[in-house]
Parts: C-alpha cells; sequence; structure tokens
C-alpha cells in the first residue's frame, strides 16, 4: 500500500467536501451547471473530480514547483469539520463550469 502526498489527502477532502454538499443538498451527486445560458447535468464521483482538479488546476502549478500552494489553497477550500468554505464552493463550481464546456448542454434549455 502507497502512502499518499499532502497534497493527495488535501484534495481528497476537498473532493469529499463538495460531494457530501451535494448529497445533502440534493440527495445525489448530480449538480446542474449553467454556462453560457445552456444547462448541463454532472453526475460526479471522486475520479471525475480528482482528474477534473488535476488536469484544469493542479498540472501547471506542480510543473511550476507551487505544489505547496495547492496545498495552503485546498485547505483554505473547507473547514475542519470537513464542510465547503464560501471560497472552496465558489472555486468548485469554477471548475465544473470548466467541465461543463467539455460536455453536451441539455437539450432544450437554451434560454
Amino acid at each position: 500500500m502507497t502512502q499518499s502526498t499532502l497534497l493527495e489527502r488535501k484534495r481528497k477532502a476537498l473532493i469529499y467536501a463538495k460531494l457530501d454538499t451535494l448529497k445533502k443538498k440534493y440527495g445525489s451527486y448530480s449538480e446542474f451547471i449553467e454556462v453560457n445560458n445552456f444547462n448541463y447535468r454532472l453526475d460526479l464521483d471522486e475520479e471525475i473530480l480528482t482528474l477534473a482538479l488535476i488536469n484544469l488546476f493542479e498540472k501547471d502549478a506542480v510543473a511550476a514547483g507551487e505544489e505547496k500552494l495547492l496545498i495552503e489553497s485546498y485547505s483554505n477550500f473547507y473547514t475542519q469539520h470537513g464542510n465547503l468554505t464560501i471560497e472552496g464552493n465558489e472555486f468548485m463550481n469554477e471548475i465544473l463550469k470548466l467541465v461543463a464546456c467539455k460536455t453536451e448542454p441539455i437539450n432544450g434549455n437554451k434560454k
């Protein structure tokens, strides 16, 4: 069994905070995201969020040697009780908008 790095543990805690928020709010891990007047339904899980965070946020920062900054950022995105902070919720919503842009919009929901 390999040990997780601190960055991996912080990322995982952020992901579980987001998934827990969705479960409490909607009873599932699905969320509707609006981007450019289109609605997108995202069925989320740990793998999707992990890939999104790595590819859309972490990759360039890690390449630049900014892993410590990522760890600090992730730490600020959730409380010690595992709830998203306001900043964390806004950050995750922006990540989900980027994910939504890579998916097909739901037909008939253009405003």
